[in-house]
């Protein structure tokens, strides 16, 4: 006679047909249940998986933007310093341009000792000359200016 193990030392009897009905649905209960947890389990590492992508999508693009600004950063240092120098030469011309017209508005200073009448002419000539090319190189500097700050906006 088979039967079950009784830990109470009772007579073993045999499960009736409505236990064992019992006994299947707990199964079928458990195994559901099982199912339901492995599936939610295999959903949230799948959510976990696209969680560290993005992740390491955003750290990817974080590092590209920085090392476009530390370009951009030297770009500006670099336009900056150029600005400078050309600010010092219009300086130096403004300076050199301030000492001609002086020297034209008086005649006889800048060590001549007497103008003859031709000499007064250069001297207009040479600063109408200087004149144009301090204008000239005004508007090289704004173009120029102006196109790398363009380029620098490109890129």
């Amino acid at each position: 006679m088979t039967g079950y193990y009784d830990p109470y030392g009772r007579t073993p009897r045999r499960p009736t047909v409505a236990e064992y009905n019992r006994l299947i649905q707990a199964y079928r209960k458990l195994e559901a249940e099982y199912e339901r947890l492995g599936a939610l389990y295999r959903q949230e590492e799948q959510q976990q998986a696209g969680a560290g992508q993005q992740l390491a999508q955003l750290q990817e693009r974080f590092r590209t933007v920085q090392a476009q600004l530390r370009q951009m950063e030297g770009q500006l240092q670099q336009a900056n310093a150029r600005s400078q120098e050309a600010e010092r030469a219009l300086g130096e011309s403004r300076k050199e341009l301030a000492i001609l017209e002086s020297q034209l508005a008086e005649p006889g200073t800048g060590g001549e000792t007497e103008q003859q009448p031709g000499q007064e002419n250069e001297w207009k000539v040479e600063f109408m000359r200087l004149q144009a090319d301090m204008e000239n190189f005004k508007r090289r500097q704004e173009r120029r200016f102006v196109q790398v700050a363009r380029e620098d906006r490109h890129k």
